[in-house]
């Protein structure tokens, strides 16, 4: 599989900020949206292109800032440090935390989505702290299988830590 993303100057236009989920009850109907980020894919196998998809299409309609100034990495690299073990710690009695490894630091564009909406967002420069995550559960006596992801994304504006479940 080949995953295309669109770019600004030059700089990809990655997820880096997560995607935004949410699910719950309204009255008597359950409801689950999902806006994950753009990508175009292209599935190939020996015979030659099998499928092909474009993932959340972004339509864009404005520049809001022309040249935003972004926060020094220190500054965003001491924010990383002091809420990275918020994101290794766990309440769930079942979880005994996680173990984090980050081997890769990027700067890539992002959507950061409207808090009410699943249609409309901002594309902004974020910090993305690349790496895995292991899972230590209790019933498992031992870590689980590691995923690759970005395990934190900061916003190069303004220094705010984006949840990746909310997308903002």
């Amino acid at each position: 599989m080949l995953h295309y993303y669109r770019s600004f100057d030059g700089v990809m236009l990655d997820q880096a900020s997560g995607m935004k989920f949410a699910e719950d009850w309204e009255g008597g109907s359950y409801r689950k949206q999902e806006w994950g980020g753009e990508a175009i894919e292209f599935m190939i196998n020996d015979t030659g292109i099998v499928g092909f998809s474009w993932n959340a299409p972004l339509e864009i309609m404005e520049t809001v800032v022309d040249h935003a100034s972004l926060q020094p990495f220190e500054q965003v690299r001491d924010t990383f440090e002091k809420m990275m073990p918020m994101t290794g710690a766990s309440n769930d009695l079942e979880n005994l935390g996680k173990e984090i490894n980050i081997d890769r630091v990027t700067l890539t564009y992002s959507r950061i989505s409207e808090k009410d909406s699943f249609d409309t967002g901002l594309v902004v420069p974020v910090w993305g702290f690349r790496g895995t995550s292991k899972d230590f559960l209790v019933s498992e006596g031992y870590g689980m299988n590691p995923t690759y992801s970005t395990q934190m994304a900061i916003n190069a504006i303004d220094g705010s830590v984006i949840d990746s479940i909310l997308g903002y």
